[in-house]
């Protein structure tokens, strides 16, 4: 272990000489200090932000296109043919929601409506937040970048109380996003570095993934758990009991908790085998996982 450390230690040291030769020597060819812009095809223009502001329209020109174009060049979604995008709206026969947002925060909740309803403020509209039914899936999808000076907007999606969907999917890259009260067969989360929370649901199979932001998942879990933690936290507090899993655990350098018994480490796999007809998978890279339960 500690010479691990010691070779990390240099690593690190080696690898700090050589950004800073190259940054002066970056300086000295007369580059000008400012974030970069990032494009389909990489990296396109480092520079002043007022630079960068100029030729954004060239920059994000793949964006623009359509609501559908910019969905699948961000997201490598399937293709939806020929959705027809509204601003929100009340959508009726609605078996699954399917939501790619990119900086907006987004709240999903129960109402005593036969319908689903999707509304937005200003700022979302304004950043391409935009909905379309596909048969019984409806879809919420960003298309355009957020500018760094710009506020988050807000998506509201109203659920009639007590339906129980087939799939809920929600992705939500930076922004936070809030679901109550969401009763489905397959739930799916995922954040980048965002937060997410999910109260009072139940799902049969539950898939959350966390880049480097968090969540926090409250509530049944009739099947299966399949959560993944890079750099973020991930935190369940199911119905049930401990024993009603079987577990399966991979940690990287981080941890997973579970009932307040920890396993961490380096390269640590464990299976634990309680005879249960639920499973959960636990991966965790230098994140944590902690899991509680209710009995």
């Amino acid at each position: 272990m500690k010479k691990f450390f010691k070779v990390t230690l240099i690593t690190g040291v080696v690898l700090i000489g050589v950004g800073s030769i190259v940054a002066i020597a970056a300086l000295g060819m007369g580059a000008v200090p400012g974030a970069a812009v990032f494009t389909e095809d990489g990296v396109r223009y480092v520079g002043r932000r007022e630079i960068q502001n100029e030729l954004k329209e060239e920059i994000f020109d793949w964006i623009d296109d359509t609501e559908e174009d910019a969905y699948r060049h961000r997201h490598r979604a399937d293709d939806w043919g020929e959705a027809t995008w509204v601003a929100g709206g009340n959508f009726e026969d609605i078996r699954s929601i399917e939501v790619k947002l990119n900086e907006v925060d987004l709240d999903v909740s129960a109402s005593e409506s036969s319908l689903v309803s999707v509304s937005m403020d200003e700022q979302a509209e304004n950043m391409g937040v935009k909905v379309s039914q596909e048969g019984s899936r409806l879809i919420v999808l960003q298309s355009k970048a957020q500018d760094f000076w710009e506020e988050q907007g807000l998506v509201q999606i109203t659920v009639p109380a007590g339906m129980v969907f087939d799939e809920i999917d929600c992705e939500n890259d930076a922004g936070n996003c809030r679901l109550d009260g969401i009763q489905t067969a397959d739930m799916e989360i995922h954040t980048d570095a965002g937060n997410m929370e999910v109260l009072q649901a139940s799902a049969g199979k539950l898939d959350i993934s966390v880049d480097a932001g968090t969540a926090y998942y409250q509530g049944a879990v009739s099947e299966m758990a399949d959560i993944e933690s890079g750099l973020g936290t991930v935190e369940l507090l199911l119905d049930g009991a401990e024993e009603d899993f079987n577990y399966q655990i991979e940690v990287g350098m981080g941890s997973v908790e579970i009932n307040g018994k920890s396993d961490s480490g380096m390269g640590v796999e464990l299976r634990r085998d309680n005879g249960a007809a639920k499973k959960m998978n636990l991966e965790v890279g230098m994140g944590n996982a902690v899991v509680n339960f209710t009995e």
